[in-house]
Parts: C-alpha cells; sequence; structure tokens
C-alpha cells in the first residue's frame, strides 16, 4: 500500500511540498474535515475554523471560568518557532536593534559575539540547534511578529517601523493592533487549536479534549522511537536512560485534532493574554523544558487544557518559546504569492 493510499493527509501536503515532520496523524485529525495547511516565510500554518466553538468551562479558584471560544477563523503554526527561524529575524533586526538589548536579543538560544565590523550586534546559532525551540522574551517575539506582518523583508528593505509597529504598536503591553497579519496566539487561540475537535462526539458534533493529543490521558514521556508521547515530564517521570528529543516535530506521530505539533513537551509557549493588569507578565501555555538537564521539565498534568502558568514578557532568561497565529486570506488570495496551499477533506473509515 502507499503512502497516498494508507496516509492520504501526508500524501497531499508531500505534494504541497510541506514537511514530513508535521503531517502525521493523530486520531483526532482523522477525523476532521476542516483541515487546511498552508505555508508562508517557512511556516506551515493550520487553518482553525469551526468559527464559534463554545468555550470550554471549569472551576477555577471559588469560580467558574471559560476558555477557548474564538468566533473566527485563523491559522496558527504546526511547529513552535525555530532557532534557526528565529535567527533570521535577528539577522535583520540586530541593524536595528539598540545596543543595550543587543545581549538580550540572544535569548537562550543563540550565542552573543559582541558586534561586527560595522557595528552591528553579532550571532551565531549553537552548532545542532537550528531545529530546536527558540528561547526568548515575549517582545522579541513580538517585534518578530512585527517583522512578518510587514512580510518578512530583508535588510534593504527593512527600518526600524518594521519592528516598532504592525501587529504590535507596543511590544511590551503586547496589545494586538486592529488588521494585524501575524500575532502570539491568545490563550482560547491557542486552546481552541490544542483541544478543540470538531468531532469530539460524533460527525459535527464537537468537544474538548483534556489533553493535546485528541486524548483525555495523560501522554505519555519517553522516546518517540521507543513509544513515547512527549518529551515533557520531570525527573521522577522520564523513564531512565531513554533519549530525551530537542527538535521540534520529533513527535510525528502525536497531534492535536488540527495537526499542530508539540503542544505537549518542547519548550513553554507565550500567549497574548496578560498575566496581571498591573505588569508585563504574559499567560504561558503547554510544558516544556530547558535545554540543560539542570532544570528539570514541567510535570506532566500542566498539559490539561485548563492550566497556564504567568512569566515576565521581558524577561529574556526564560525557556519559553511561541508559535504564531496568521489571519487567513482571501480566497483569491490562496495558491499565489508564494503561498502553498492544501485543502484536506474527511478520510473515510
Amino acid at each position: 500500500m502507499s503512502v497516498c493510499q494508507s496516509k492520504p493527509v501526508v500524501c497531499a501536503l508531500l505534494i504541497a511540498g510541506l514537511s514530513l515532520s508535521s503531517v502525521a496523524l493523530a486520531q483526532g485529525v482523522h477525523n476532521n474535515q476542516h483541515l487546511r495547511f498552508t505555508q508562508e516565510h517557512g511556516i506551515t500554518f493550520s487553518t482553525i475554523g469551526d468559527a464559534g466553538n463554545p468555550a470550554y468551562t471549569y472551576f477555577n479558584i471559588n469560580q467558574t471560568a471559560s476558555v477557548g471560544r474564538v468566533d473566527y477563523e485563523y491559522r496558527i503554526a504546526t511547529t513552535e518557532t525555530t532557532v534557526a527561524q528565529y535567527a533570521r529575524f535577528v539577522d535583520v533586526y540586530r541593524h536595528f536593534v539598540p545596543q543595550n538589548e543587543a545581549i538580550n536579543l540572544a535569548g537562550n538560544s543563540l550565542g552573543w559575539l559582541g558586534n561586527d565590523a560595522a557595528g552591528s550586534p553579532a550571532y551565531a546559532i549553537p552548532s545542532g540547534w537550528e531545529s530546536r525551540p527558540a528561547y526568548a522574551s515575549f517582545r522579541y517575539f513580538a517585534r518578530m511578529a512585527n517583522w512578518l506582518h510587514h512580510g518578512a523583508p530583508d535588510l534593504a528593505n527593512a527600518s526600524h517601523d518594521t519592528f516598532a509597529v504592525g501587529a504590535y504598536d507596543d511590544t511590551v503591553t503586547g496589545t494586538r493592533t486592529p488588521g494585524a497579519r501575524v500575532w502570539i496566539p491568545s490563550r482560547d487561540e491557542w486552546v481552541k487549536a490544542a483541544h478543540w475537535d470538531p468531532n469530539r462526539n460524533g460527525p459535527g458534533e464537537g468537544g474538548y479534549w483534556l489533553f493535546p493529543d485528541a486524548s483525555d490521558e495523560q501522554l505519555m514521556p519517553g522516546d518517540p522511537a521507543m513509544g513515547g508521547e512527549t518529551s515533557a515530564g520531570n525527573a521522577v517521570e522520564w523513564p531512565s536512560e531513554q533519549f530525551r528529543p530537542w527538535d521540534v516535530g520529533s513527535y510525528g506521530d502525536v497531534q492535536t485534532p488540527w495537526g499542530l505539533l508539540d503542544a505537549s513537551g518542547g519548550a513553554r509557549e507565550w500567549t497574548e493574554d496578560r498575566g496581571s493588569p498591573f505588569n508585563t507578565s504574559r499567560l504561558v501555555l503547554s510544558t516544556g523544558r530547558s535545554p540543560t538537564e539542570l532544570t528539570p521539565g514541567d510535570q506532566l498534568y500542566r498539559d490539561r487544557i485548563e492550566l497556564f502558568h504567568v512569566d515576565s514578557a521581558l524577561a529574556s532568561g526564560r525557556y519559553v518559546t511561541a508559535r504564531f497565529a496568521m489571519a487567513v486570506p482571501s480566497p483569491g488570495v490562496l495558491g499565489i504569492g508564494g503561498i502553498a496551499v492544501v485543502v484536506l477533506f474527511r478520510r473515510s473509515r
């Protein structure tokens, strides 16, 4: 049996020229008739449809809370931002970044080399880190969103405003501007893409899964070659003597109902949501770990739909990444302008 017979979604994406690492199937992906993937700026996006889905309601600190309702279609990256993708942004922005921020721009992903001959900060990707999640503060991912909003221009076509305005006119407060084309997802947008299944309870009967792999059971930590489902897990939870992968997309068979990878494990992820109205903190979702064995990974239960962390938007030493969201192009734009598009229909059983 050919791959096109056994895995039609994989086949369709290969024909479209998208990465095989982002197309293996999970339970929810088999059933999702809304699946549609596009690729822009080297990033694969899944279109999140089923607008107006109900929210997930839960009990939080003596009151009822809800999360996950989104009343519009949007796109979201199937993987977390990689070090190589972040480095493309940095290679342009380094010519505009204030000198007192030069070392912070490196985050926990790039090596800072001081200034080059022209006086601009210089950076390098550590050997073998190209496909790892990029760790940086919220404000630099917000400036990267602005750069992507303007079409990811090269140095010859960039200016200070390329990074200062666009999706966010203030990359500290992180308030999304009307008409933003690329942005850091809200908590609702992230949760919907990770947990909402439009066919959870049967055809057309949507619902939420507790964990981001179309299941209600905690993911199993471990080497994917040995049946592991996530790179998350603290020192007690992780199987002894098993390899813990670093690269994004390492668990290709573990996906959300919308085809997202690494919604568990990989790294923690920024959202736009404020952690407090009185400071610059942001809500952080998913489980992750630092690139050093000295810092244990998150406990697995933190992958549950209702849980989140809070972290400072300005801190550059945090091991937090982002996966970008993007506006859905108008029908007349699909398939042109360098956008690779494939529409996926429900798989028969």
